[in-house]
Formats: structure tokens, C-alpha cells, sequence
């Protein structure tokens, strides 16, 4: 498995199954993170913007 896979499923499972949203996209995002979903914004904080707001309403981290 290459690097950059690996970099996505931590990016995912951290993120969003542990709540660790701001903290796996600084790990495991480059310098230019693009997103391809129209409806999110490139960059950590584009990928922190949509996906805390989810993570605190499933509310199993807090």
C-alpha cells in the first residue's frame, strides 16, 4: 500500500471514527490538500470545517 493511501485512512479513521479532526488533517495532509468534494473547501481547515461540526453531533467523543 503507498504512502498516500495510508496517509488517507489515517486522514479518515482518526479524523473522523476517533474525532481527532484538526489534529489528523495537520498529520496527514500536505501542503496543498485538495478536496474533490465540491461542497468542502481544499486545505486542513476546509476538511476541519465540514467534518467537525459531524463529529460533535454524533457526540460519542465528547
Amino acid at each position: 500500500m503507498s504512502q498516500k493511501l495510508r496517509n488517507s485512512q489515517h486522514l479518515y479513521l482518526e479524523g473522523i471514527r476517533d474525532g481527532k479532526v484538526r489534529e489528523a488533517a495537520t498529520q496527514y495532509t500536505g501542503d496543498k490538500f485538495i478536496q474533490h468534494a465540491a461542497d468542502i473547501k481544499d486545505g486542513v481547515e476546509g476538511f476541519v470545517e465540514f467534518y467537525q461540526p459531524f463529529v460533535q453531533r454524533v457526540g460519542i467523543f465528547d
